[in-house]
């Protein structure tokens, strides 16, 4: 999932700030706030459904 998030948002430095913070601090009880929050998480996820 980070490698086609980094893929799509490559021109988005504020994305993929938030793609490299995904990818350092994610764990799964945090797995809602990262879908809920304004970020590639839930606009890729609601896109793969």
């Amino acid at each position: 999932m980070l490698e086609v998030a980094r893929a799509h948002y490559n021109s988005d430095q504020v994305e993929m700030k938030k793609i490299d913070e995904f990818a350092r601090d994610y764990r799964s009880t945090k797995a809602i706030w990262w879908y809920t929050n304004d970020s590639f998480a839930y606009r890729l996820l609601n896109r793969a459904f």
